[in-house]
C-alpha cells in the first residue's frame, strides 16, 4: 500500500447511499484527521475510500492491494468470490440488527445499522483505521499482530465489551471479529466543557484508543531508546534536536515531545505565554519538553486549554505522540 494513503474500497448498492454522504463522510474524515496531527501528535497515511457496486468487485490480490474493503448491503449478506490472502471484510447490513456480531467467512464482521446512522458510522470506521496505522500506533499494532490482526481485533472487541461504553453501532457480540473502538462513547468524554467540533470527536477517539492500549497492549510499548530514536526520525525532527536532548529527557508513558519551533520566538510575549501553558521554562527555538499525552485536557481550565489549542495550531508548538515502557 502507499505510505502516504490507506485505500479502502467501499462495496455498495448504489441506491442505498447517495453520492453526498460520501463527500461529507471524507471531509468531516480529513477534518478528523487533522485535529489528530495538529492537536496530538497523531499522524498517518490519509485513509479515503474507493466506491463501487458491490456486483463488480473482485476480492482477488491480483486485482488490487486494497487490506480492508467495506460491503455494504440489505437483506442477506452477499455471495463473494474470494482467493487466500484477499483483504479484510467488514460487512455492514443497512436495516439490519443493529450491533457487531459475528460472522462467517468471508466476513471478519458483520454490523448492523440504520440507514441515516451509516455516513457518521463509517467515518467512525475510517477513522480508527487511521489512528491504527499513525506512525505512533502502528508498531503496537504490527507487534500484537506478529502472528495475524486476529489477534489485535480480538483484543480491541474484549476491551469494548469490558470498558467501551455506548457505541453507534451496539451491542457487541463476544465473537464479533471487529469493532471500531472510534466508535465508543463515555459519558464523561461526552459531557466534557469543549465545543461539539471535529476536534473533540477526535479527542474521544483517541482517549478511547489510549484507554485500550493502556490495558491491553503495554506491553509491547517501546523501549525508552527505541521511542527517542523513533522520534528522532520523524517529520525531520532530527536535525533540529540534539539526540542527546531527547534520550536524557525522555518520560515513560502516553505522551508526547512538544517541539517548540522558531515561530515560538517572534515576541517575548509568545515565549512567555508558551512557558505558562506548557509548564516550561524560558522555552528556546527547536527546544523541546515531555509531557503527558493527556496534559492538553487534564486538570485544564478552559482558558489554559484554549490557550495551548491557539499556539499548537499557529505551528509556534509541535506535538510528536508516543508510547514508551519505563
Amino acid at each position: 500500500m502507499s505510505e502516504r494513503l490507506v485505500l479502502v474500497d467501499v462495496g455498495v448498492d448504489p441506491e442505498l447511499i447517495d453520492n453526498y454522504a460520501w463527500r461529507v463522510c471524507n471531509i468531516d474524515l480529513q477534518r478528523l484527521e487533522a485535529a489528530l496531527k495538529d492537536f496530538h501528535g497523531v499522524s498517518g497515511p490519509a485513509v479515503r475510500t474507493r466506491f463501487q457496486s458491490v456486483n463488480e468487485i473482485t476480492l482477488g490480490d491480483h486485482y488490487s492491494n486494497v487490506k480492508l474493503r467495506v460491503i455494504v448491503y440489505t437483506g442477506d449478506p452477499p455471495v463473494l468470490n474470494t482467493e487466500p490472502g484477499g483483504p479484510i471484510l467488514i460487512g455492514v447490513q443497512i436495516g439490519g440488527r443493529p450491533g457487531w456480531r459475528s460472522a462467517k467467512k468471508p466476513f471478519t464482521a458483520i454490523v448492523g445499522c440504520e440507514r441515516d446512522q451509516f455516513p457518521n458510522w463509517l467515518t467512525d470506521l475510517l477513522l480508527d483505521i487511521y489512528i491504527a496505522n499513525s506512525s505512533c500506533i502502528k508498531p503496537l499494532v504490527d507487534a500484537v499482530a506478529l502472528n495475524g490482526l486476529s489477534k489485535f481485533f480480538a483484543a480491541k472487541v474484549s476491551y469494548a465489551i469490558a470498558n467501551g461504553g455506548s457505541s453507534r453501532a451496539t451491542p457487541i457480540a463476544p465473537d464479533s471479529g471487529y469493532i471500531a473502538l472510534s466508535s465508543l462513547r463515555s459519558e464523561s468524554d461526552l459531557s466534557a466543557w469543549r465545543p461539539n467540533t471535529s476536534a473533540k470527536h477526535a479527542e474521544i477517539a483517541l482517549r478511547i484508543w489510549d484507554r485500550f492500549l493502556s490495558s491491553s497492549c503495554s506491553d509491547f510499548y517501546e523501549s525508552m531508546d527505541d521511542a527517542a530514536e523513533n522520534l528522532l526520525k520523524r517529520n525531520k525532527i532530527g536535525p533540529l534536536i540534539s539526540p542527546s536532548v531527547v534520550h536524557r529527557d525522555i518520560i515513560p508513558g502516553i505522551c508526547v515531545m512538544a517541539v517548540f519551533t522558531p515561530k515560538l520566538r517572534q515576541t517575548r510575549d509568545l515565549a512567555s505565554e508558551a512557558a505558562s501553558v506548557f509548564r516550561f521554562s524560558a522555552p528556546r527555538r527547536n527546544s523541546a519538553k515531555f509531557l503527558p499525552a493527556d496534559f492538553l485536557w487534564s486538570n485544564a481550565k478552559v482558558g489554559t486549554y484554549e490557550r495551548r489549542k491557539r499556539l499548537i495550531s499557529e505551528g509556534r508548538i509541535r506535538l510528536e505522540r508516543y508510547y514508551a515502557k519505563s
